[in-house]
């Protein structure tokens, strides 16, 4: 990941990247001293009381992951494990489970300023800056998308679409999973729509729309 080359110059074009969170993952392990998997579970997930949420999912749960293809059942073989260790990478571009309860406490601790039921896990000083644009006038062509200016915080993307207020922040994730925080609305919504096809916008889109549809 480190060889290069640069796909664009720094500044002039935005595109997702799970090696750059990967890079960040190595960053987060050295600053803590602590791999990064370990790290998540201790200062976010354990705090959060996240307790369907896994880097390696128990096999007495493995009945309960939804999986819509080979990669996603081979993910779930402890021997298949790609997390930290040895010389692999730590898994901070890719390789969370979790369920919508669990989702949902998260995005209610972003929307409640870094608390959740008493338990502070983020200043809201950190929050404030999570959920601020970072990027001025830098266009976004990944997946196809041909954005003039998007904006985007730290790991957050930043576009009110369709129904959701302007102030709208969110995240995709593997499986057509989706974690939207309203902040105008207060609304935390998360949601999964499984498919077999690897993608499909209106699987994101759809769900999304109907639920800001039905505010009163």
């Amino acid at each position: 990941m480190l060889a290069g080359p640069l796909q664009s110059e720094p500044g002039a074009a935005w595109s997702y990247s799970s090696a750059g969170f990967t890079i960040l993952g190595e960053l987060i392990a050295r600053i803590s001293g602590m791999p990064y998997e370990e790290y998540v579970l201790k200062r976010i997930i354990e705090p959060l009381g996240m307790e369907r949420t896994f880097f390696q999912v128990p096999e007495r749960l493995h009945d309960q992951v939804c999986a819509t293809n080979e990669w996603d059942l081979k993910r779930l073989k402890p021997e298949e494990d790609s997390g930290s260790g040895g010389n692999r990478p730590p898994r901070a571009g890719g390789g969370l489970y979790s369920c919508l309860r669990d989702l949902w406490k998260l995005g209610q601790m972003i929307l409640q300023q870094g608390q959740f039921e008493g338990a502070r896990i983020l200043g809201r000083k950190t929050v404030e800056a999570m959920t601020r644009n970072h990027l001025q006038h830098v266009p976004a062509f990944s997946w196809g998308a041909r954005i003039p200016s998007i904006r985007y915080g730290l790991g957050i993307q930043m576009r009110g679409l369709g129904l959701c207020s302007p102030e709208t922040v969110s995240h995709e994730g593997a499986g057509r999973s989706a974690l939207f925080i309203d902040p105008v609305e207060r609304l935390v919504a998360v949601y999964f729509v499984p498919s077999l096809i690897r993608f499909c916008e209106a699987s994101v889109v759809q769900p999304r729309n109907i639920i800001w549809s039905g505010l009163e």
